[in-house]
């Protein structure tokens, strides 16, 4: 049995929003951090991993228990995520462009650092650099929309197989 949209609509909002609460919050932790502090930077990316497959996990169950009554295919369970992803990417992206607005030097360190990884990579792409310069809270805004939109697709591919299953009661009420 299959839920009705009213319920799939409304739990995918739900999950995207705690989602993406807890990316914003790591997010911001990270930008607050100097950036010379590398190691701190990888533990943050390591722990907003983690929080990343326990959300996914966890919510995907919850909605596959709830929901779905305990019956889940690769098909809804990809569904499922692509929209938890896309709202957690907008909230990720409303706190980011917040963050960035009321802290215009956080962003400017973020460029400057990624223009220096840049010339230390030898990329000496002057339209790409020139580009960054202009970038704006906006700019930022949108590439974080589309970053995380497309880390949903590519992740919720390799999890979706985690999650099919088959109520093992209804197989034995239909087979009987």
């Amino acid at each position: 049995m299959e839920g009705n949209k009213e319920n799939i609509l409304s739990h995918t909002m739900r999950s995207g929003f705690f989602l993406g609460v807890a990316i914003s919050l790591l997010n911001i932790l990270d930008w607050s951090i100097p950036i010379d502090q590398s190691i701190i930077h990888k533990v943050i990316s390591i722990i907003s991993i983690f929080v990343t497959i326990f959300c996914i996990s966890y919510f995907t169950r919850l909605y596959q228990r709830d929901v779905l009554n305990d019956e889940i295919s690769f098909g809804k369970a990809y569904s499922y995520g692509i929209r938890m992803f896309f709202f957690a990417a907008m909230i990720i992206a409303v706190v980011s462009f917040c963050y960035f607005t009321l802290n215009p030097d956080v962003m400017s360190a973020i460029i400057a650092n990624t223009i220096e990884t840049m010339k230390e990579a030898n990329i000496t792409d002057f339209q790409a650099i020139e580009a960054l310069n202009k970038s704006t809270a906006k700019d930022f805004t949108m590439s974080i929309l589309w970053e995380y939109t497309l880390i949903g697709l590519f992740v919720c591919l390799f999890t979706s197989f985690l999650f099919r299953k088959k109520n093992i009661h209804s197989n034995i009420k239909q087979s009987s």
